[in-house]
């Protein structure tokens, strides 16, 4: 039975056309403590940005790390005695568009979106490409494919959740990084190194670049910054 949540919002800089997005947040939180425990964590590289937050939203954890992505989640969970039932790691970037299920989430695994699968499942909403936005589907024929084995799989790095379980089996330990990218990849090869367990699954969710230099090189003749959640193998 589920009855605490921690949501760990992860952030390097944030942009004032983000406040948006940050008030969504706080709303989907408000209605989630109806039901349970919920607190919120804010990670940034700068803390000048928690006093933009603490203007929107309650925040129980204020931590700043110069670290990469995963480093940043590592180093906090490490540092601080926590004790929820379940974790979920976001930014600011992403609007959930539904209220999270935690009981088809798997307490010893990784559970989120893919951004590689070659394999038998077929799951509404289980993968950052191919959603409507600016990553046409055209793009990546060959990143989600149907087999009836398991061959590929790479995890999601925006939003994914997991169990206290998977902090007690080393999942977020502390890591040595000499300087790698820390993208979908890296997250997908730290998990198979300590063997955590990845799960698939659907999360109906929106995400919106507010960086503009990003936007600018975007290759898409809408010239949209965002996209939705799409399908594996449906």
């Amino acid at each position: 039975m589920t009855s605490s949540i921690l949501f760990i919002l992860v952030s390097d800089i944030l942009y004032e056309n983000s406040f948006h997005n940050i008030n969504l947040f706080n709303n989907y939180i408000l209605e989630l403590k109806k039901l349970y425990i919920v607190d919120v964590a804010l990670i940034v590289s700068n803390s000048k940005y928690f006093d933009y937050y603490d203007n929107i939203i309650e925040i129980k954890y204020k931590y700043c790390n110069n670290n990469k992505q995963l480093s940043k989640v590592c180093d906090f969970i490490t540092n601080n005695s926590l004790c929820y039932d379940w974790y979920v790691k976001t930014r600011p970037e992403i609007e959930i568009k539904e209220y999270l299920n935690f009981d088809k989430f798997c307490p010893n695994s990784i559970n989120g979106r893919v951004r590689e699968y070659v394999g038998p499942l077929r799951i509404e909403n289980g993968t950052t490409l191919r959603g409507i936005g600016f990553l046409p589907k055209e793009q990546f024929t060959n990143e989600i494919l149907y087999n009836n084995k398991l061959t590929k799989i790479t995890m999601d790095d925006t939003i994914y959740i997991f169990h206290n379980n998977v902090i007690i089996n080393g999942g977020f330990d502390k890591l040595n990084n000499n300087n790698q990218k820390e993208n979908e990849w890296f997250h997908t090869l730290v998990w198979n190194s300590r063997n955590i367990n990845l799960n698939v699954v659907g999360i109906d969710c929106l995400f919106t670049y507010f960086e503009e230099i990003k936007i600018k090189l975007l290759k898409n003749e809408n010239k949209v910054n965002y996209y939705y959640s799409g399908n594996v193998n449906l």
